[in-house]
């Protein structure tokens, strides 16, 4: 029964809570809708609405007590799709009320509360293909990898060696050795026991860039007070980029491991790899790359030449609890992996595999729109809100990635203000509710103001231009206050 539709066939609005939503309360979809006969629709994302008419369904995006004429005089309209279909795909109507309605009719309190998804640098929807494959596989393969006595145990370990040659060749890279692991984190966490596992004697000696992600920073600084490694951190510059001065000064001194991001999980900025490898190779250091967001977004050529590489399924429309760690393991970190992680998900990694082919045929054509969106969308920002900051590189960032400060009020005010709105964030999902300024913006030394006022904008191919541009009008005026709350030198 569809969500807020009684017995009797009358519609209930569903409750308010203050915070904690259910499935059914926040619809918020995959790029996807299911309709109340259950037919697979794509759409924007957004909240759904479920129609009916007399026969039990009404006419898409027309409510209760309304007719489709009546609709028209406020500013409803149909809106198309806007990307490429998938293979089979009918044409499709989006039934999203907050795509359908214009933000002034949104404002004069038509329709019930609506969410534009703009978080996409914490997760990306699953693509609705991918699910279905990921559905698939489970069907497919019920058996354990690891259970060699059987056919279906060496089918589903056949499954797992095909998704590895899969994502080999999606992401570009020559054969190479693949550990599956239950999200990005695990592998991150996993590269760190591995350096620990090749030496011998003394604690393990790394070097980790300022901004590495929370996950990582995390599994550094517990083996440096179990007294595993000796941890160097290397200062960026304004942009969040890792001064090269700095990796030069770090490495010389020693060093078994260097760690580095490919792109930043919050401002976006993307790291010159090979120009930094090229420091690594030449002190003879092995090279981490965390490539959790760039993996599917950019070119990944140079980011493969290093000794380990880590991919992630949420941040390219694949299984949220799905990463990769390319490159050969130490006998350590590798017994370590089946210790901790158990008997590899051979439909997760199935999932994983196609999401990234998925992004390798579909890449160049999707990041090249999302990029106008996000430049349009910057453009109108800056010119709605007085004294607006974009942080992150003007020249190298990731196309979906808009990271601005406000003068007038903390980021936490702004995403509050939006709430059921437009989802964003202020800063990385697992520092959500952490007290203080993100690491992130205090290693580029950003004014106080602007590490207080920032907020994290990030557009995924499932957005629409209609739904940015809605989306710019109410986050504009969600960064500027009447009256400044504070002022900046």
């Amino acid at each position: 029964m569809p969500a807020g539709l009684r017995n009797d066939g009358s519609t209930a609005r569903p409750s308010r809570r203050p915070m904690v939503r259910s499935t059914a309360d926040r619809a918020i979809t995959s790029g996807c809708a299911f309709s109340a006969r259950g037919a697979f629709r794509y759409g924007s994302i957004s909240r759904m609405v479920s129609s009916r008419d007399q026969s039990g369904f009404r006419p898409l995006g027309v409510g209760p007590g309304e007719t489709s004429s009546s609709r028209e005089s406020i500013g409803f309209r149909p809106l198309q799709c806007h990307r490429r279909k998938a293979p089979g795909e009918r044409n499709c109507l989006m039934t999203s009320e907050s795509s359908s309605y214009s933000v002034s009719a949104k404002r004069s309190g038509a329709g019930d509360e609506l969410t534009i998804y703009l978080d996409n640098m914490a997760a990306t929807p699953v693509d609705p293909r991918v699910a279905e494959r990921h559905r698939a596989s489970m069907t497919d393969n019920p058996a354990n990898a690891h259970s060699s006595e059987h056919s279906l145990g060496v089918d589903a370990k056949k499954a797992i060696d095909k998704a590895s040659s899969v994502l080999i060749s999606a992401l570009g890279c020559d054969d190479s050795e693949i550990t599956f692991t239950p999200g990005a984190s695990a592998a991150l966490w996993l590269a760190v026991e591995d350096v620990i596992g090749r030496v011998v004697g003394r604690p393990a000696r790394i070097a980790a860039t300022e901004t590495e992600h929370p996950a990582l920073l995390g599994a550094l600084r517990r083996a440096e007070r179990d007294g595993r490694v000796t941890l160097a951190m290397i200062a960026v510059d304004e942009h969040g980029a890792p001064r090269i001065d700095a990796v030069e000064q770090a490495l010389s001194r020693g060093a078994d491991l260097l760690c580095t991001m490919s792109a930043n999980n919050e401002i976006g900025t993307i790291t010159d790899i090979p120009l930094v490898a090229a420091v690594a190779r030449h002190h003879g250091v092995r090279h981490l790359v965390d490539a959790s967001q760039s993996a599917g977004r950019i070119e990944m050529s140079g980011v493969l030449d290093a000794d380990l590489v880590v991919v992630s399924g949420a941040k390219a429309y694949g299984p949220r609890r799905a990463g990769a760690l390319l490159g050969k393991l130490s006998g350590h970190a590798a017994q370590l992996a089946h210790e901790v992680f158990g008997s590899p998900d051979a439909p997760a990694a199935v999932a994983l595999a196609y999401a990234m082919s998925l992004r390798a045929s579909e890449r160049e054509v999707d990041e090249r729109r999302l990029a106008a969106m996000r430049d349009a969308l910057q453009l109108h920002l800056v010119d709605a809100v007085p004294g607006l900051r974009v942080n992150g590189s003007p020249f190298a960032r990731l196309a979906g990635s808009l990271h601005v400060s406000t003068p007038h009020l903390p980021g936490e005010a702004v995403v509050a203000r939006l709430w059921g709105q437009v989802a964003l964030s202020t800063g990385a999902a697992c520092q959500s509710g952490v007290p203080g300024s993100s690491h992130v913006l205090s290693a580029m030394a950003l004014p106080e103001w602007a590490q207080e006022g920032a907020v994290r904008i990030g557009i995924g191919r499932f957005n629409t231009e209609d739904e940015v541009a809605q989306a710019g009008e109410l986050i504009a005026a969600a960064l500027n206050a009447a009256t400044p709350v504070r002022r900046h030198a």
